[in-house]
């Protein structure tokens, strides 16, 4: 039988914990950064696009 401790009357484990835990408080939105959104553009534009093919072939 299950004790009552801090997670309540069933024993369960952490992950499980917590995602109750995010699950009843839900994290904030996060706030776009104009700033953050033109540098990733500019990097990402700086190096081109990605490839499709696996690095096997390019070697």
């Amino acid at each position: 039988m299950a004790s009552d401790g801090k997670r309540g009357p069933k024993s369960i484990c952490v992950p499980c914990a917590t995602d109750e835990h995010r699950l009843r408080n839900p994290l904030a939105p996060t706030r776009i950064d104009p700033v953050q959104v033109r540098i990733n553009n500019t990097f990402n534009l700086w190096h081109g696009p990605v490839s499709r093919a696996p690095l096997r072939i390019a070697a």
